[in-house]
């Protein structure tokens, strides 16, 4: 009897110590990559060194489940949309075909994971307080059970399937979304038709109330400033197009339809000849520009626009600590509008414009694909593309 029970400790002790072994080798050997620059491309993910001149790892298409192709002949592909990070555990990248999220390991680089989400997911936006990556889809997917257009997953929990939030629109929901700390359990999000700001409930996943947008059609890039607790949104619109007098020459590849126009020198046409929302970003109807909403009242509280003369309309993009915010504008790559973030409840100052000289946009055309901020030695800037 005491050979059988020590025989049986023995194998039990041998097993364990297996385990353990195992365990010990992935969290104490595994090699750091530590700070890097990532990009995301049809090939797969590779980061780089701050500066950009080493490559310090690649992950190949073909080694993301997401990205592989189901065709022999056709090359393994990804299509990433948007990406984010957490800041401490995870790297996350929003993609479709087929509509996912890909989890990276922010210290290595690995692959970790693919989470399905709803129908073409375009932005990502990380809760530091609920530790959750929220996303914003263009659409449902209730075939494979996703019947909201805002999803979220939890840190802790990459397995945890969360209740959506349904925006109740008909047809597709472009926009974006915005989550803070400094929120608390509330976000806003934006859709590319609809005339209000959404405020979401991020405890129970349901809409807690539309805020009006005045003379919008709809609304998309939205950033979020927690020095006076206000976000900033682009306000999209409708306009005459179609001939040399409208408020755009050209109604675009999908052609005109019947518009009202509420904005610009044809403010008051009904029932006319034009276009809507994008289509009409940096054209003569696009005069609101961007709104400042005030989270704590919801109440609009301003809007800007670029500087008079260079064009018509702006994305706002707010520093990393909402001291300030860029208002990348419909213009021609002329110039940047910068406003400083003041006290709450009341609208932000311009603080500078910036005159610019970039090459290759007609005029009311956007320059500016990309941007990053870089701060060193007390001294902040900001690059664009």
């Amino acid at each position: 009897m005491k050979f059988l029970t020590t025989g049986l400790l023995m194998s039990t002790l041998h097993s364990a110590a297996g385990i353990h072994q195992n365990t010990d080798i992935f969290y104490h050997d595994r090699e750091m990559i530590g700070a890097g620059m990532w990009t995301f491309e049809s090939s797969g993910v590779n980061i780089y060194s701050v500066d950009g001149m080493t490559l310090k790892k690649s992950i190949p298409a073909s080694q993301i489940p997401g990205c592989q192709s189901s065709d022999p002949d056709e090359e393994d592909s990804c299509s990433y949309f948007t990406y984010a990070s957490d800041g401490h555990k995870y790297v996350w990248a929003a993609a479709f075909g087929p509509n996912r999220v890909d989890v990276f390991d922010i210290d290595t680089g690995d692959y970790v994971t693919y989470i399905p989400t709803c129908s073409t997911p375009i932005d990502l936006d990380y809760h530091a307080n609920t530790y959750e990556m929220w996303v914003h889809c263009a659409g449902t997917d209730e075939a494979n059970g996703h019947d909201g257009h805002i999803d979220s997953f939890s840190v802790n929990n990459l397995s945890g399937d969360m209740k959506q939030v349904n925006l109740n629109v008909t047809g597709r929901a472009y926009g974006r979304n915005v989550v803070h700390s400094t929120l608390g359990s509330f976000g806003y999000a934006t859709v590319y038709k609809m005339p209000y700001l959404y405020k979401l409930d991020l405890a129970t996943k349901e809409i807690a109330k539309q805020i009006p947008l005045p003379l919008s059609w709809g609304s998309y890039d939205i950033t979020y400033s927690p020095i006076n607790r206000h976000v900033f949104l682009r306000s999209r619109v409708t306009c005459t197009c179609g001939t040399p007098t409208s408020d755009k020459p050209s109604c675009g590849r999908g052609g005109g339809s019947l518009v009202d126009v509420l904005t610009g020198p044809s403010a008051g046409m009904m029932q006319v000849n034009g276009t809507t929302s994008g289509g009409c970003e940096g054209s003569l109807a696009d005069t609101i520009g961007v709104y400042e909403v005030d989270t704590v009242t919801d109440a609009v509280v301003g809007s800007f626009n670029i500087k008079e003369g260079t064009g018509q309309g702006a994305d706002p993009v707010a520093t990393p600590d909402g001291s300030y915010i860029l208002l990348m504008g419909n213009a021609g790559g002329q110039g940047l509008c910068v406003l400083k973030a003041g006290q709450n409840g009341q609208p932000s100052a311009v603080y500078a414009d910036i005159a610019l000289n970039f090459a290759g946009r007609q005029p009311g055309g956007m320059s500016i694909s990309d941007h990053v901020f870089m701060e060193r030695e007390n001294c902040g800037g900001c690059i664009f593309q």
